[in-house]
């Protein structure tokens, strides 16, 4: 057996501590490699799947424009929904006629609404073309609406009445 000399175990114990050091770059090395790889592959596919729904909801623009008759009903038969013109009086014994100041539709287009100048408000089903409520705005009774105006999304409307009160 042979006796190594103090240099010559430091030597050796240098080389085995530079192996290991060794190895454990190349593994540290190797899993940096893995992870940078599986992170660029992760954004190229992510850049991919951005385009491809891009893609998916801009063809349609580029698609001629489709409508279709979804459901059809006559107003002037259903008299409870559709007032047709007549002479109304005020509290000051004016006649007038009874006009429509008003019509939308909300914003699920399931139901319409007609603004009477009487200050009465009909809501009406889009499906079969039934009165669903009839309301009569009570801070007008009595006033007779002469203007309407609403916002850009229908939801705040602005009655003007024969006396300027708004």
């Amino acid at each position: 057996m042979e006796v190594l000399s103090e240099s010559e175990k430091k030597i050796n114990l240098d080389a085995a501590f530079k192996a290991s050091a060794l190895k454990r770059r190349r593994l540290s090395d190797k899993l940096a490699t893995v992870i940078v790889t599986f992170g660029g592959i992760a954004i190229i596919l992510s850049i991919i799947a951005i385009l491809f729904f891009i893609g998916i909801e801009a063809v349609p623009l580029w698609e001629g424009a489709k409508s279709s008759l979804t459901s059809k009903f006559n107003l002037n038969n259903n008299k409870t929904v559709f007032v047709p013109p007549t002479i109304k009086s005020d509290t000051t014994g004016t006649e007038y006629k009874l006009d429509v100041m008003a019509i939308g539709v909300e914003q699920f287009r399931e139901i319409a609404y007609a603004i009477l100048n009487d200050g009465t408000v009909n809501f009406i089903s889009l499906d079969d073309g039934k009165s669903i409520k009839k309301v009569d705005l009570t801070e007008l009774a009595g006033k007779r609406i002469t203007s309407v105006s609403t916002n850009i999304d229908n939801e705040l409307f602005t009655l003007g009445t024969e006396d300027n009160n708004n």
